[in-house]
């Protein structure tokens, strides 16, 4: 076999050499497209994963109304239901659960939309209302006084000693008011479960309101003396339903 001449096996040298430069090159390249390609496909799969998770916890959360369960839920909005398809009834039956379930899971900032956009809401530690002296929030104070925890409101005096109670509005719809006694299924609506010896002036001092009653009928141990109840009170505004007041009833010498 002859000898090529250089002349001729110049071009060929220089093709295999151009060769092993690129394809290595190509190799590496492909190699990290694959690895790009497996990273994205697990965190893909870690996303659904969390978004499954926060699915299941939101579902386990949620409130059970035993109380003709409305047919939509409520959207927390500027305004608390916006949806025309809910009847009077539905609408202040899901507003309470709501509302319920945001003080028993101390959610308090929660509430804010659903207080009346004029009157504001109202607080009264027992069952006889007292305007004189009950406190009265806005939606914008009461944001503002669960933000400014450390300053204290009288809201009444307690059965029996008659000491002031003084405390600021968290520890209040923490320690007063306490939703967290209630279950849902035991809510009716315009209809009184717990009465005790304090008056309860309700449908005089709110003529043309709605109210839902949380009730706690009491324990064995105390023969129910210790029962509780929790009314949250609705006017109607411009075609939505908001709250009024609320008003914490029990046993009372």
């Amino acid at each position: 076999m002859k000898d090529l001449p250089l002349s001729s096996a110049l071009p060929l040298l220089l093709l295999l050499s151009v060769s092993t430069l690129v394809l290595p090159g190509c190799q590496r390249s492909e190699h990290q497209n694959l690895s790009n390609i497996s990273h994205v496909s697990v965190e893909a799969q870690s996303m659904d994963a969390i978004k499954n998770h926060s699915a299941k916890v939101a579902s386990a959360t949620k409130p059970i109304s035993a109380i003709e369960p409305p047919t939509a839920t409520s959207q927390v909005s500027n305004k608390p239901i916006s949806n025309v398809q809910l009847t009077k009834r539905e609408q202040i039956q899901q507003l309470a659960l709501d509302i319920q379930h945001s003080l028993a899971t101390h959610d308090f900032a929660a509430i804010a939309p659903y207080i009346h956009p004029t009157k504001g809401v109202r607080f009264s530690m027992y069952a006889y209302v007292q305007p004189e002296s009950d406190k009265v929030f806005t939606r914008k104070q009461f944001t503002q006084y669960l933000k400014e925890s450390k300053i204290k409101f009288t809201w009444g005096r307690t059965d029996g000693k008659g000491d002031l109670y003084i405390t600021p509005l968290p520890d209040y719809l923490s320690n007063w008011v306490k939703a967290d006694d209630f279950q849902p299924s035991s809510a009716t609506l315009n209809e009184f479960q717990g009465a005790g010896n304090s008056l309860n002036n309700l449908k005089e001092r709110y003529p043309d309101s709605e109210f839902v009653e949380f009730y706690y009928p009491g324990s064995k141990k105390y023969d129910g003396i210790d029962w509780r109840s929790l009314r949250l009170v609705f006017e109607e505004y411009q075609g939505q339903y908001y709250l009024l007041a609320i008003i914490n009833d029990q046993w009372t010498t």
